[in-house]
């Protein structure tokens, strides 16, 4: 591990950001049982009802879930969409911070914000494939990919972290 700082320049895609929020939505905490979960219990509800001799009823149910599922399905990716189309988002990066790490802590920059924060502040951290995500509060979180790092590699970064941070708020 480097002892000097070191500096990550990120600078979001589309790509990216969609990479993200699949992994707010869908991976982190199970978020993809708590997204699916009512769907599977009106559609086995549904499939009661047919059990039952209801068969009307059964088919409210079954299509309702159905109808369910897909309309979250399509509000997450219309949504998603819509604030890549808000942040000017495509496949041309776009540089939106730099996080400076040291042993004390981390300085988050951007064009008109400066911000300090103290390692005992980091909500949690989490390595994927290619990239950190570094959740200073449970709903946001800042995006550390591989290839934007200064002074040190992403495996540089995620060791400063777990040398800093207790265990339960490092998640591999």
């Amino acid at each position: 591990m480097q002892t000097s700082a070191i500096t990550v320049h990120t600078r979001l895609t589309r790509r990216l950001y969609r990479q993200y929020m699949h992994f707010h939505v869908f991976r982190k905490d199970f978020g993809w049982l708590k997204f699916t979960g009512g769907c599977l219990l009106v559609f086995i509800f549904g499939l009661f009802n047919f059990r039952v001799d209801s068969i009307i009823l059964g088919w409210v149910f079954v299509l309702f879930a159905l109808y369910l599922l897909v309309s979250r399905f399509l509000r997450f990716y219309l949504s998603l969409n819509r604030i890549c189309r808000q942040y000017g988002l495509d496949e041309m990066p776009r540089t939106f911070y730099s996080i400076t790490f040291t042993s004390s802590g981390l300085d988050v920059r951007n064009k008109t914000e400066h911000a300090a924060y103290t390692w005992e502040q980091v909500h949690h951290v989490y390595k994927r494939p290619g990239i950190l995500y570094l959740y200073m509060n449970p709903r946001t979180a800042y995006l550390l990919p591989d290839g934007m790092v200064e002074n040190g590699t992403l495996d540089d970064v995620w060791a400063l972290a777990c040398s800093s941070l207790p265990l339960q708020k490092i998640t591999k």
